[in-house]
């Protein structure tokens, strides 16, 4: 069965809860992570996961980050945040890889297992790579 009807994420570099359940995003990514040179190291990167239309209740998130040139890491959330209590469908997850360094070029992908599932509900991947020349201050 569907957990949701949509799973969405923000990676970034950093990200804070304030008064009033308000989320900060610091350094918001798009589709890469780009270095002037690699190897390279990020001191935090941060990831925000959100559920919207939840269909039944959320059991133990595994998120599989896969990092080039690393064995892949795995993070076990017991429970999504529901920071709207009088909307029950839907949940914030965060959580954070510190620090992260980057040996070589690649794609860089979290894949997030709900429960005992054998194959991932949501991925996202973000290229890493270096600068290109033209691109490089002299």
């Amino acid at each position: 069965m569907k957990v949701a009807d949509t799973i969405f994420s923000i990676v970034c570099d950093d990200v804070r809860e304030e008064v009033g359940g308000k989320l900060s995003i610091i350094g918001l990514y798009q589709e890469e992570i780009i270095f002037g040179k690699i190897p390279a190291m990020l001191p935090k990167l941060a990831f925000v996961i959100f559920i919207e239309g939840i269909k039944k209740t959320l059991p133990e998130v595994l998120v599989k980050a896969s990092i080039p040139g690393r064995e892949p890491q795995e993070i076990k959330i017991d429970k999504p945040n529901k920071p709207d209590k009088s909307k029950i469908n839907r949940a914030i997850m965060s959580f954070f890889l510190s620090p992260v360094r980057f040996e070589e070029p690649g794609e860089l992908t979290i894949e997030l297992y709900f429960g005992k599932e054998k194959n991932p509900t949501y991925i996202r991947s973000l290229t890493i790579r270096e600068m290109s020349k033209k691109n490089k201050r002299k």
